[in-house]
């Protein structure tokens, strides 16, 4: 399932999101082929910039929500991710 996640600096992605079991204070979360969402024209943006990763592992509490994408978000990363 495609996510737009809202990280707590104020950072959109569109992504999949995994749970993953952590011990507290580290990564309970992986995210899958995250792409920033940048407001002023809703382009996709692979996130981060300096690396050829496609799973981050990330904590819970740097995510402040998860929310559905709209249908062009969703479009744009469909056409991305594709294999």
């Amino acid at each position: 399932m495609v996510n737009v996640v809202i990280l707590v600096n104020g950072t959109a992605l569109v992504c999949q999101l995994e749970e993953i079991l952590g011990n507290p204070g580290e990564a309970d979360c992986k995210i899958i082929n995250p792409y920033e969402i940048i407001s002023e024209d809703l382009s996709l943006k692979k996130w981060p910039a300096y690396t050829n990763k496609t799973d981050i592992e990330l904590r819970s509490e740097n995510i402040l929500t998860i929310v559905d994408p709209t249908k062009e978000i969703l479009v744009k990363y469909l056409e991305l991710t594709a294999e």
